[in-house]
């Protein structure tokens, strides 16, 4: 947990290098102590990294068994697979079924507010993926409807703190999406939203940034 937040505090200053130490750090700490909270960990804090540099993180050639997961785990860790993939062109196919299976699954489970939570992120997380891949196929229009029909959905969800959860906040993925289409009116507003709920937050700043020149 400590390494969790340490890792997030060191990206959302731009220390990459020492949010690496962080996470080789989590890695060894598996072995040491292999219970599904440490493997949880080390998922979330991969996903943390990819998050930040999806296209030059090391954190991507890390693999993690699924079962060695919490459902809630594998989701980010599903996500930020493919998130990773699709920035290296590549394909998310497997990691989009995967986020399926997770959301389909905690919608027809037991319905308390955890699966449900859990059930929720997925689904975010998934329409988040599947909008990254449409955009990457040129078809931004969709791209930015799921995507901000994802957002909408996140915004709803309890107010958290600390790391966020899902791994990628919808509303930023929303703007970075605008940004790239050129439409920065819109992309400045969906960063400036998102930095209402996640303050500071390193990549909304840099979006609302560029959305502003």
């Amino acid at each position: 947990h400590a390494l969790h937040w340490l890792e997030y505090g060191y990206l959302q200053e731009g220390r990459r290098s020492e949010a690496g130490q962080a996470l080789a750090d989590m890695e060894r700490a598996t072995s040491r102590d292999p219970s599904e909270r440490a493997w949880d960990h080390l998922a979330w804090m991969r996903a943390a990294d990819i998050v930040d540099a999806p296209r030059d993180s090391r954190a991507a050639d890390i693999r993690i068994p699924e079962a060695k997961l919490s459902r809630s785990a594998r989701a980010d860790d599903a996500f930020a697979t493919g998130f990773a993939a699709l920035r290296r062109g590549g394909d998310a196919g497997k990691s989009l079924a995967s986020l399926e299976e997770l959301a389909k699954e905690g919608a027809e489970g037991r319905h308390t507010a955890m699966s449900e939570t859990m059930a929720e992120i997925a689904g975010i997380l998934r329409d988040e993926l599947w909008g990254a891949a449409l955009a990457q196929e040129g078809r931004t229009d969709e791209a930015v409807r799921l995507v901000g029909e994802a957002a909408d959905r996140e915004e709803k969800m309890p107010y958290g703190f600390g790391p966020p959860e899902p791994a990628k906040p919808a509303r930023e993925l929303l703007g970075e999406l605008l940004l790239a289409a050129g439409r920065k009116a819109d992309a400045r507003q969906a960063f400036e939203t998102e930095l209402r709920r996640a303050p500071k937050r390193r990549l909304s700043l840099a979006g609302l940034k560029a959305a502003s020149e």
